[in-house]
């Protein structure tokens, strides 16, 4: 891992890593072996790599008994260099092709589903907004006595039309709007938050059905995570979960490449899976 990391041209890492132009206290290099030998040995906690760092023979000999870097450094070194891991991967595979471990003749691929870090009850479903938004068109349809379909755009155009000529003539009027228990509202008013609301709406719907694009489903705190169907876990939950669909090349038993997904079928994502992976190899 040592000598691998050392044959490598990191030298984009050092304006990533850099702080402000000055020179940051362990280098790039090495803070990489370090994540690198803190993933392989289970250590994923800031924390502890900073205890491994500070304690450990091992990671003591990497840094060359230098300075050891705080948990801080180590978070914002991982944060920074994430942009790059396919870079990383990529060079990673050359060297290992150039040593004969491998030689890329035949690449397997295989995919996994891995759990988002996403509150699994906040979600929004394709066919719920779908509906909901039909009744509304309908409804709008009704008020406004048309018998032919209108599109969402169209429907939102009309609301904004009749919406706009409410709020003048109210302004024009000097309408106050009645607001309370047992304050009586005008007709104006009524109508004024009634094409509110619906503008409200149609927007909200408009915005989901953007994110959804061809997911039937998406989580409201992680929008990439759509909900899949997991195996069970060990309380023998099988529900749908907030999930990615993570795809696999592998030969000789390294990783050539790999890539998240938001679509659960594997049928969608070999296609995109396959582009990428023939792109870098011609580039190779």
């Amino acid at each position: 891992m040592h000598n691998i990391i050392e044959e490598m041209n990191l030298k984009f890492l050092d304006s990533a890593y850099s702080n402000k132009g000055r020179k940051p206290a362990v280098e790039s290099k090495t803070m990489l072996k370090i994540l690198v030998f803190a993933y392989i040995n289970r250590k994923y906690s800031a924390r502890d790599i900073e205890d491994a760092c500070k304690y450990d023979i091992r990671f003591r000999w990497l840094l060359d008994n230098g300075k050891s870097p705080d948990h801080v450094t180590i978070n914002r070194f991982r944060n920074k260099i994430y942009p790059f891991m396919d870079e990383i991967l990529h060079q990673l595979v050359n060297l290992l092709v150039e040593q004969g471990e491998m030689d890329l003749k035949s690449v397997y691929i295989d995919g996994t589903k891995i759990e988002a870090n996403a509150n699994r009850y906040t979600f929004v479903w394709k066919k719920s907004i779908l509906k909901y938004q039909e009744k509304l068109i309908q409804k709008i349809l009704e008020y406004f006595r048309i018998n032919e379909n209108l599109s969402s755009e169209d429907c939102k155009k009309l609301v904004l039309l009749e919406f706009n000529n409410i709020r003048n003539i109210c302004k024009s009027r000097n309408i106050v709007f009645a607001y309370g228990k047992g304050k009586r509202k005008l007709e104006e008013q009524k109508k004024y938050e009634m094409l509110e609301e619906w503008l409200d709406k149609l927007n909200i719907y408009e915005k989901h059905l953007n994110i959804l694009d061809e997911r039937n489903s998406y989580s409201k705190t992680d929008k990439d995570a759509t909900f899949m169907r997991l195996k069970d876990d060990h309380m023998k939950n099988g529900q749908l979960k907030p999930a990615y669909n993570i795809q696999c090349a592998t030969n000789g038993g390294y990783i050539v490449d790999i890539e998240g997904f938001s679509n659960p079928t594997d049928v969608r994502t070999l296609v995109p899976f396959m582009d990428k992976l023939l792109k870098n190899m011609i580039q190779k």
